[in-house]
């Protein structure tokens, strides 16, 4: 490897619980964690291209959808094209419908890389490693 770039992630946000999918570092929260019915929660996706080629990443969330769909979104999938060592920021807003029952609710979210062409990793894998302890 001829060059290494800095871990942007850990200095933009607290990534000491990050995780990785095909060379992809990625951190995700729900913004504010708890919201009445009527509400909007922000999902927020940071993303770290960690090759020196560009990626596409695919965003998938899933929404509950029993007793009554309490949950709606624009659109169920995000497409994010990153170019080599790209670090940036998704933010996916959720609204919860009016009618919503106050209970706990999960969504879920499904993450997927597809690498175009080889490259070459250009991050540490043992700061991954490391935070993931």
């Amino acid at each position: 490897m001829s060059s290494e770039y800095p871990d942007v992630l850990g200095d933009l946000v607290d990534a000491r619980h990050r995780f990785e999918v095909n060379g992809v570092h990625y951190v995700m929260i729900a913004e504010p964690t708890t919201i009445a019915p009527g509400e909007v929660v922000n999902l927020r996706c940071w993303l770290q291209n960690c090759w020196n080629v560009p990626v596409g990443v695919v965003i998938a969330v899933h929404l509950p959808s029993k007793p009554a769909p309490p949950f709606s979104i624009i659109q169920n999938r995000t497409d994010v094209p990153l170019e080599a060592a790209e670090v940036g920021e998704v933010t996916i807003p959720i609204a919860c419908t009016s009618e919503a029952v106050p209970n706990e609710y999960v969504i879920s979210v499904t993450l997927g890389v597809k690498v175009e062409s080889r490259g070459l990793y250009v991050r540490s894998k043992e700061e991954l490693a490391v935070l993931q302890d």
